[in-house]
């Protein structure tokens, strides 16, 4: 874990993860916050403080801290949504040249995206799970003793992921781990996870990096206002800045989304608002979370524009999308402004419940409407 990042954990996450020395771990604990935030590298800390073989912790130098860092020590088990065709064998789970995609993918990704790991496997359109043969593979694993260190630990990513059959399967394993087992699940939406499963947690919420736009300005070479402005649009999330810093193509989609929403609610025309929205529910649900969570920052710009303040907006880094922001932001006043940003959030909310994307959408896309 590089010096750079903990310098992004706040005082409440620092406080989780020198828990680990306390002697009194909890079996199964819930990590929730930001996707692409500081969940993983949190997680992983922790863990190489539980694994380490020096009295100190997370040493960095010894075989236990290594080999938890790379994702190979034998005490250490990774589970997360994939598809489900790499795990049909029960007692095996996730097969071995998936894990050695997912090291690869963790590797290239501190602050991972589920986004990012569907295209690592070629499948943008499929929905990736955890299904019942893994949660099997994990009881069994679980069942034998640790190979190198005193303890073995299980990050699971997205327990919201799990299917039924693998929630159900897991819930006396979560209840009561072995003496010398620690489950730590990693989520970014505790809401849509199983409730029997959340009564058998110790919940931790990891905060949003801290100072952002100077680690991203030290760590990326960038100026300091397009630090700023990534900081504003990934809501403080490290892994969604760092992504939209080297995908500004992939950017450009939903900014002109984003444009075209403005324009037809400020128009009035819930003709075309309908012609929008069953255009985006073909999006994807990971898509479209994306989608709000971007407009989000967005709106917060407009916001910005609006009181004054002397910037180049995201909308300047696409010259082939018409929008002129700070002309547009005299159309907007500050209650309307709070309604819209409460529509896109109530539809992330939805999004994430899995609710009939354009419904969604186009309920959302009214509310905006009544903001001008």
């Amino acid at each position: 874990m590089s010096a750079s990042i903990l310098e992004l954990f706040t005082e409440p996450s620092k406080q989780w993860v020198d828990s680990a020395f306390s002697g009194r771990v909890p079996g199964t604990q819930l990590l929730h916050g930001q996707e692409g935030g500081l969940l993983w590298g949190a997680a992983l800390l922790y863990t190489k403080h539980l694994l380490c073989g020096e009295a100190s912790g997370a040493c960095d130098r010894c075989a236990n801290c290594v080999q938890a860092e790379n994702l190979t020590h034998p005490d250490l088990r990774l589970s997360y949504p994939h598809l489900t065709a790499q795990s049909k064998k029960k007692d095996v789970g996730i097969d071995a040249s998936t894990h050695g995609l997912f090291r690869e993918f963790k590797k290239a990704n501190k602050f991972p995206l589920m986004s990012a790991w569907q295209q690592h496997l070629s499948a943008d359109k499929k929905s990736l799970l955890i299904p019942a043969s893994e949660a099997h593979a994990l009881t069994l694993w679980l069942s034998t003793k640790p190979m190198m260190s005193s303890r073995k630990v299980i990050i699971l990513w997205m327990p919201e992921r799990l299917n039924h059959h693998a929630a159900n399967q897991l819930l006396k394993t979560f209840e009561e781990p072995s003496a010398h087992v620690t489950i730590i699940l990693i989520s970014h939406d505790p809401e849509r996870v199983l409730g029997t499963i959340l009564s058998r947690c110790q919940q931790v919420f990891i905060p949003p990096a801290r100072q952002l736009s100077q680690w991203l300005v030290d760590s990326q070479n960038i100026s300091h206002e397009q630090a700023a402005l990534l900081e504003e649009l990934s809501m403080a999330s490290p892994g969604l800045a760092l992504d939209y810093l080297s995908n500004r193509e992939g950017l450009a989609r939903p900014v002109a989304a984003f444009v075209q929403l403005m324009r037809f609610a400020y128009k009035q025309d819930p003709v075309a608002l309908l012609a929008w929205s069953d255009s985006m529910a073909a999006w994807t649900r990971e898509e479209l979370a994306a989608f709000l969570r971007l407009s989000g920052g967005l709106l917060s710009q407009l916001g910005r524009l609006k009181h004054g303040l002397s910037f180049r907006p995201v909308f300047e880094w696409f010259p082939d999308i018409s929008f002129k922001a700070k002309g547009f932001t005299k159309l907007l006043n500050t209650e309307g402004m709070l309604l819209m940003h409460q529509q896109l959030s109530d539809a992330q909310t939805d999004v994430r419940r899995n609710l009939n994307a354009k419904v969604v959408l186009y309920d959302m896309a009214l509310g905006i409407m009544k903001a001008f």
